[in-house]
């Protein structure tokens, strides 16, 4: 995937999608942002987004350990919505399949990732 693409993309789900104003509305409105530092979080335009919102960055190294699992765990999801999404450019589309391979998910592997890395 084009990098300026997904972090134009990253900021417009934040923004266009209400994501932030979602999340800000279920949990603390001082939240605070932890990412990996990969290119797609670090892009200029990203970072402009979270300090014109106000969103506080926790610093973290870029290959930390409690970041493996979330990484195992998207190879995971993205294998299972690999066969069907990549056929289809269709946002919604998409959308659609990467939440019935979230729901279908085997929930054992989450749990055992979990145990993995804590």
């Amino acid at each position: 995937m084009n990098k300026i693409f997904a972090a134009a993309n990253s900021a417009s789900v934040l923004q266009n999608d209400g994501v932030l104003s979602r999340y800000r509305q279920i949990m603390d409105s001082s939240m605070i942002s932890q990412q990996d530092n990969a290119p797609v979080h670090t892009s200029r335009q990203l970072m402009h987004f979270k300090n014109d919102e106000n969103v506080e960055r926790l610093d973290w190294p870029a290959y930390s350990l409690d970041f493996s699992m979330i990484h195992k765990g998207w190879k995971i999801l993205a294998c299972k919505v690999s066969d069907d999404a990549w056929q289809s450019q269709m946002v919604l589309k998409l959308r659609n399949t990467v939440t019935l391979a979230w729901k279908v998910l085997d929930q054992t592997v989450l749990i055992n990732l979990w145990t993995l890395f804590r």
